[in-house]
């Protein structure tokens, strides 16, 4: 006890911004893709193996660490057991980065508040809604989906949820898209509907690389047809604040894991960078609404035969600048006019979303 006590002394709390009750940008969810408990292994360092305390180093648990980028070890350290409990001595304990866990919170250590433990001595170290994946989806038409029901997009896949209308979560069959298809319900379409977009085919190529069983993937595309960029502004957008109340359950429901974005047949004629500076304000908002800078953002190239050049150049623009922007490609898929995916390139949509998604993870 004393020689935690002398340690602890040594430690300075250290405080960084990045850990939010919801950050989670890289499978921060105590599966083989994140990165799980308490503790706050990072910049700030990494504790003793099972629970030791280690110098003047964040714990490290058994049940798991905390973000595995930017964390620190704040006064406590401490000694974590495989609840994911944090530091017993000290003012405060160490805080994770943007990345999900969270080390201890103040005066006596707790378990990560974020992604991996609750607070509290001897917490538990796993967040109840860290296995519920959500993903939000915006944009216009070609996210909502305007291809053809088959009789596959009628079944709800195992693990994939969608919310309803009526803000309720019910299986993920299509149409996935709350504005203008799903019932207050989410009733399945038809056969032969148009209204079948990418979201069915995103959350199962996404299940096809967990490979924890407890995951599950919930999906909220609440895209407009005909919509331009800035009736999804954030200050101004007539879009937006409609918007906001599923957001805003989707984020009670589970962890903001990514937010794909498919809009730019409305804006062909918008200058690249006027296009970016918009584009980015609505990201930059969707990741501060989530409590996560880092949100992987994923964004669908316009395959249209307007002058949309300027929106694909726009896109490429913003993913050399954020790590954590991602673009899917339009190239070699189908329209069924100048606009609009067919069935086949909405599910080849979906899978290269998915594909995206993966790629800003696995680069962290």
């Amino acid at each position: 006890m004393k020689h935690m006590q002398f340690v602890a002394s040594l430690c300075l709390p250290l405080l960084l911004w990045g850990c939010q009750a919801n950050n989670d940008t890289e499978g921060c969810d105590n599966s083989d893709e994140g990165c799980g408990g308490a503790g706050g292994e990072a910049s700030g360092g990494a504790g003793g193996d099972g629970g030791t305390n280690a110098g003047a180093e964040g714990g490290k648990a058994n049940g798991g660490q905390g973000g595995n980028a930017g964390g620190a070890a704040g006064g406590s350290g401490g000694i974590a057991g495989s609840g994911g409990a944090g530091g017993t001595a000290g003012s405060a304990g160490g805080i994770a980065g943007s990345n999900g866990g969270a080390g201890g919170a103040a005066t006596g250590g707790a378990g990560g508040v974020a992604m991996g433990g609750s607070s509290g001595t001897g917490g538990a170290a796993t967040d109840p809604k860290a296995k519920n994946w959500v993903f939000l989806m915006l944009g216009q038409s070609n996210m909502s989906g305007m291809a053809d029901c088959q009789a596959e997009d009628i079944v709800a896949p195992p693990r994939v949820f969608k919310i309803a209308r009526n803000k309720s979560w019910v299986p993920g069959h299509e149409p996935f898209n709350v504005s203008e298809y799903s019932s207050q319900t989410g009733a399945a379409c038809k056969v032969g509907d148009r209204s079948m977009g990418p979201s069915r085919a995103f959350a199962v190529n996404l299940l096809m690389q967990v490979t924890d069983p407890e995951v599950n993937i919930y999906v909220a595309n609440i895209a407009v047809s005909g919509s331009s960029i800035e009736q999804w502004d954030p200050q101004t957008g007539k879009n937006w604040t409609p918007m906001l109340p599923y957001l805003d359950e989707a984020l009670k429901k589970g962890v903001l894991r990514g937010f794909i974005w498919h809009q730019g047949e409305a804006n062909g004629g918008t200058d690249p960078a006027v296009y970016a500076a918009k584009l980015g304000a609505i990201v930059t908002a969707i990741r501060t609404r989530a409590g996560n800078a880092t949100v992987p953002v994923v964004a669908g190239e316009v395959g249209t035969t307007s002058d949309t050049g300027r929106v694909n150049m726009a896109l490429a623009m913003m993913a050399a600048a954020d790590k954590n922007f991602g673009v899917a490609t339009s190239e070699n898929l189908s329209l069924i006019d100048n606009v609009h995916y067919d069935n086949k390139s909405q599910r080849e949509y979906g899978k290269r979303y998915a594909a995206a998604w993966w790629n800003i993870v696995n680069k962290k």
